[in-house]
């Protein structure tokens, strides 16, 4: 028949049909804001983080965790930055938050690693959490239950993996993730001076 061209139904491993004879790959899966790649490792860290701050279920814990501490006692303690957030819109637009090991606070309290207390929109003292692993040299958003948090306008309902280029909405707030600890290259934790592992 005149003017009619060819339909090859194709479905990605998402369960999307599309046309493979006008698309090399999936236009969902490529129009999609945010599908992180995550191994089983980052899965199962994922699933400890949610069962700690969104189902509520509060580990035992016989002092403050390091990244709860102010950030002067932080560099005291011989903690390192492992990443940052760049405001690139909002209050803070051109501004720089780094970022330490273990458990990095965002909201309005002054003793956060990122202090967003000109933000109006944030109304909390802390709205979520950036938490950093070691072992894995990873990085995750923990959202504060029922505060919205927005990864490439996608919002959190659990905790998720992150990675550089990654924009993270708070309250009226945008900030661009980078990430300096990943793979091999992070601080060493064995003795005072810090090597960094290339």
């Amino acid at each position: 028949m005149k003017g009619t061209t060819e339909i090859r139904k194709v479905r990605c491993s998402f369960g999307h049909y599309y046309d493979g004879a006008r698309f090399t790959e999936c236009p969902h899966c490529r129009s999609m804001l945010y599908t992180p790649v995550i191994t089983d490792e980052e899965k199962r860290e994922i699933a400890r983080l949610a069962s700690v701050y969104v189902h509520g279920k509060e580990e035992k814990k016989t002092e403050r965790p390091a990244g709860s501490r102010s950030i002067s006692q932080r560099r005291k303690d011989n903690y390192f930055v492992t990443g940052w957030l760049v405001c690139i819109e909002g209050p803070d637009f051109g501004r720089c938050f780094p970022l330490y090991h273990g458990e990095n606070a965002l909201g309005r309290d002054a003793n956060n690693a990122v202090c967003l207390e000109r933000d109006e929109a944030v109304k909390t003292a802390v709205h979520c959490v950036i938490q950093y692993a070691y072992e894995t040299a990873s990085f995750y958003l923990v959202p504060e239950k029922d505060l919205p948090v927005f990864v490439n306008e996608v919002r959190l309902e659990a905790p998720v993996s992150i990675r550089t280029g990654d924009l993270i909405r708070v309250g009226s707030s945008l900030m661009e993730f980078v990430a300096f600890c990943v793979g091999d290259h992070k601080w060493n934790r064995q003795g005072e001076r810090a090597e960094v592992h290339k």
